[in-house]
This record gives structure tokens, C-alpha cells and sequence, in this order.
């Protein structure tokens, strides 16, 4: 039976042995990350990596109304959801020591680990499903951190599932300036970007003072996702019409 495999992480060797040793065992890797094509951790007997894009679930990543109870439980001026890394938490610690008074949370796995002046921001949890869409419609500025080079790669991440999640609920993101993200979505006008620690204190302090601007980037992030059609489905479609070519007596509907 053909098995294949969708990687949408930075590295396959930062969660254990299981997954570079059962590598070689899928038909194909559907990975998100172009630069795995240079990745040195990939163990021997690994069959051709094909690229796919990452992208939105609709039933998940959507828009919204929020009660105004759910809103005063979330809303805050910037929010991050992730896993930690040295470098986000780096980064959001040169936001606190900036601006003091910004009301920051935190959704992640790991920010156990940080300090306790990110840590005092952190709700101790993941964000999932509804619950997802709700703290990206209720943040002012939902932040696209990206997580640093992993075991055996040569760059860290250049977009990630939220680089299209966060668009696709109609809310604001401001992201890490990378090529790949240029690739997708136009800065400044569909999405807000930064260079580094300072660019990102400063966009973070400009966009939190011109509302409307927030609001119509946000608006024509989500018109992106909409018009371009940044599901899953085409990395699904991918999937299948390799399995097709390599099996072409299987169903492809």
C-alpha cells in the first residue's frame, strides 16, 4: 500500500528518531519547506521531497463575530501562537522591554521554558479549532514569528501555517520579511512585515495607532486567500495526481 508523508515542519530531526528513521519507508515527501531540499538530516534511502504550499482549512481559519463576551476574555493589542524557540522568545522580549504597557498574549506549547517576562504573558495552553480563529479575530496584531534553522538545516523557517491562517480568519498579521512570504502575499498591502527586533517594535507601535490601515491590510489579506485559494486542497491535488502517476489503475477522483 503506498504511503506518503506531508511534513510541515522546520526539521526531521528535532522530535525524535522516529520520524528520520521511518523516512525511507514513504512513497514520496510532500514537505512545505523549500529548503529541505538541501537538508543534510535526511537519512539515506529517502525517495525524491516534492514542494507543496501550506495554506488555510476554511472550516477552521475564518472569520468570526465574536460575542462581546468572548471579545473582552481575548482581546489584546498583539498575540503570538506558536511553539517556543530562542529567537521568538527574543524577539517578544525586545516588544516588552520597548513598549511596557502592550498587552501581549501568548498561545504555545514550550514558554515554560522562557523567561518570566514572556512567561507572565503566556496562557499555559495551545489555541485550537474555534478557538484559534477567536484569538486571531480578537488581537490587534496577530504576530508571524518564524522558528529558527532546526537539526540539519541550513536556513530557519520563511513562511509557516500561519502565514496563511492568520489572513484567511480576515485578521491582521504582521510577519517576518522573508522572499517565500513575498511569493504569496504583498507586504504593506496585504500583510504588515518587519526586518528585525527594532523594525518589529516599530511596526507594532505604528500599527496599533493607525486602526483603519490595520483594518484595510487585514481586509485584503483575507481577498488574497479568497481569490487565490490558499486551502489545503492544493497540496491534496498534488498528492493525488503523484499517487495517479505512479499507480494509474487507482481511482484519482
Amino acid at each position: 500500500i503506498p504511503a506518503y508523508c506531508f511534513y510541515p515542519d522546520v526539521s526531521f530531526r528535532d522530535h525524535g528518531r522516529n520520524i528520520s528513521e521511518c523516512l525511507p519507508l514513504y512513497g514520496r515527501i510532500f514537505t512545505t519547506k523549500r529548503f529541505h531540499q538541501d537538508d543534510t538530516a535526511l537519512p539515506a534511502g529517502v525517495n525524491l521531497l516534492q514542494i507543496v504550499r501550506h495554506g488555510f482549512d476554511p472550516a477552521v481559519h475564518r472569520r468570526l463575530e465574536l460575542s462581546s463576551t468572548v471579545w473582552e476574555s481575548y482581546a489584546c493589542d498583539a498575540s503570538f501562537v506558536g511553539c517556543w524557540s530562542p529567537k521568538k522568545e527574543a524577539l517578544l522580549q525586545a516588544l516588552i522591554d520597548a513598549i511596557p504597557s502592550l498587552k501581549l498574549k501568548v498561545w504555545g506549547i514550550g514558554w515554560g521554558r522562557c523567561g518570566a517576562d514572556v512567561r507572565r504573558h503566556w496562557t499555559a495552553r495551545g489555541a485550537f479549532g474555534d478557538e484559534l480563529a477567536i484569538v486571531y479575530g480578537a488581537s490587534a496584531i496577530n504576530l508571524g514569528l518564524l522558528s529558527e534553522a532546526g537539526g540539519g538545516t541550513i536556513i530557519g523557517d520563511q513562511v509557516t501555517a500561519r502565514t496563511w491562517q492568520i489572513p484567511a480568519a480576515a485578521a491582521f498579521m504582521l510577519h517576518e520579511d522573508t522572499r517565500e512570504l513575498r511569493d504569496y502575499f504583498q507586504p504593506d498591502k496585504e500583510v504588515g512585515v518587519f526586518a528585525d527586533a527594532g523594525d518589529l517594535v516599530r511596526k507594532v507601535e505604528y500599527y496599533l495607532a493607525h486602526a483603519p490601515e490595520r483594518e484595510a491590510i487585514a481586509a485584503a489579506g483575507y481577498a488574497r486567500c479568497v481569490r487565490e485559494d490558499y486551502t489545503y486542497v492544493e497540496a491534496a491535488r498534488a498528492i493525488c495526481k503523484y499517487h495517479a502517476s505512479q499507480h494509474p489503475l487507482a481511482d484519482d477522483s
